[in-house]
């Protein structure tokens, strides 16, 4: 990583599925860690993927495995956003016709490292009492975190904190 990279770093979670063979680590351009992409638009106009348009090019990206609730691993973003990509099928068909029709959003990751002992993101980081501060001045000072509502949901005294 560069110093000025290193000077203006963010740290981003995507998270994802693997949800077919293209999506296991090294097997094609847009495998976990290689590049995410992503509609422009969720369903219904949603704009779920506004940070692939806020990251920068150095900005850390961990991997959480959303069915498993677990980070996997880390890359780090290697190219600008790429909105005129041509994707292949296998991205496309998982998306609905007017998605297909706006096109997608890719960011190229580089240094993919997968972690020998993933982190389980419920028992590692949320429910430990030594993150408990910090997490709740990140939810102060962040919106759109991707663990408010399982706080809300499973952790009713770190809730009342918000």
């Amino acid at each position: 990583m560069t110093e000025s990279e290193n000077s203006r770093l963010n740290i981003w979670v995507e998270k994802t599925e693997i949800h077919g063979d293209w999506k296991e680590p090294d097997t094609t351009p847009y495998s976990l860690g290689t590049a995410i992409v992503s509609p422009q638009e969720a369903k219904g106009g949603r704009d779920y993927y506004r940070a692939l348009r806020e990251a920068k090019v150095g900005d850390i990206v961990l991997h959480l495995l959303q069915d498993e609730y677990s980070i996997v691993g880390a890359s780090v973003v290697d190219s600008e956003l790429l909105t005129d990509q041509e994707l292949p099928e296998f991205i496309l068909d998982r998306w609905k016709p007017e998605q297909q029709e706006q096109g997608g959003y890719v960011r190229k990751l580089r240094e993919f490292t997968r972690l020998d002992s993933p982190l389980d993101v419920k028992t590692d980081i949320l429910s430990n009492p030594t993150y408990k501060e910090d997490l709740k001045e990140i939810r102060e000072n962040h919106e759109r975190l991707f663990y408010t509502t399982w706080i809300r949901k499973h952790n009713r005294r770190m809730a009342r904190l918000c």
